[in-house]
């Protein structure tokens, strides 16, 4: 990278949560999000978009995604709804890709549980907006184009991380 502020390191880890605990922990800003290394922002002003719903007082802002194929076209998206105290137990869910937090939430609450291999983000994102006192907001719009490959969409790791889901409850 030929920006002195983006540093890369590469070096063996216990699985991709593991990694990006590692990368939150190295992480000087004060707001977090996790791209994945086949994703992409969905356009040049989804930061500009974000940071603009983080007022005094929001630790969290949550946006939608596409999922797209490997040429890169549009297969479905996905915009979460407002969210609600006891939201998760009710079915609410909103994708990863499109979820920005402060480090603060981090130190706070922790990262992700590696115990969890499939689903730990899922459980990162319930303790986080569960969380007494955290304030969220919904930025209606797709921020992120998310490759539908993934690992989590293999069929054992669907019901791997059904089961990390439990555990997270």
């Amino acid at each position: 990278f030929n920006d002195s502020r983006i540093k890369f390191k590469s070096e063996p880890d216990g699985g991709i949560y593991d990694a990006m605990n590692k990368g939150i922990r190295r992480a000087k800003g004060d707001i977090i999000a996790i791209l994945n290394s086949d994703d992409e922002f969905a356009h040049e002003s989804v930061l500009a978009d974000v940071m603009s719903r983080f007022k005094v007082g929001v630790d969290i802002v949550y946006a939608g995604i596409e999922y797209v194929d490997r040429p890169g076209r549009t297969l479905s998206s996905w915009i979460p709804t407002e969210f609600i105290a006891n939201g998760y137990l009710r079915g609410f869910h909103c994708p990863h890709p499109g979820f920005f937090s402060t480090r603060e939430m981090y130190l706070k609450l922790g990262g992700f549980d590696c115990s969890m291999p499939v689903a730990a983000d899922f459980d990162l994102m319930r303790r986080f907006m569960e969380a007494e006192d955290t304030a969220s907001v919904l930025l209606p719009a797709v921020v992120v184009k998310m490759r539908a490959d993934g690992a989590s969409s293999r069929i054992v790791n669907v019901y791997r991380g059904m089961l990390d889901i439990k555990r997270s409850f």
